[in-house]
């Protein structure tokens, strides 16, 4: 969250892009309320029922 909050602080992008450890779902709140759409690959590694998406904000 803080390299996140550091971008935020410089610019605000239009989308942040991160690797399946950035499926955070306080990372992406975080995003949408700052008008950012997070990109990173769906991780279902700590879940017993995956979801079928390859992203979780696919809007």
């Amino acid at each position: 969250m803080r390299v996140t909050c550091d971008a935020l602080a410089v610019d605000t992008p239009i989308w942040m892009l991160g690797d399946s450890p950035y499926d955070i779902l306080d990372w992406d709140d975080h995003l949408l309320e700052a008008g950012v759409v997070p990109i990173a690959p769906y991780n279902p590694q700590n879940t017993d029922d995956p979801k079928d998406i390859g992203y979780r904000v696919e809007d």
